[in-house]
């Protein structure tokens, strides 16, 4: 029984082994780092794009007329009785 399970260790060290070296033939071990880097670099693209549209729509004043438009009901005679009436 003992020598099988020496055998077994055994084999299980001599594939991963294998494994290490048939990943560093290839060129594998650098890959995973170069995957994150590229997914942290498009999240941060993205976040700046969207930041950018942001400042892009209140410098053309989208925000300030959504507000307008918003409240621009209490500016006539019903609006009280709406506001009252929420």
């Amino acid at each position: 029984m003992a020598r099988s399970k020496t055998r077994g260790r055994r084999g299980d060290r001599r594939s991963r082994r294998t494994a290490r070296g048939i990943g560093r033939m290839l060129g594998f071990e650098g890959a995973q780092s170069t995957l994150e880097y590229a997914l942290v670099l498009l999240a941060f693209l993205g976040l700046l794009a969207g930041l950018a549209a942001l400042w892009h729509a209140g410098a053309e004043g989208v925000f300030a007329d959504a507000i307008e438009e918003g409240t621009s009901h209490a500016l006539d005679g019903l609006g009280l009785l709406d506001v009252a009436l929420y």
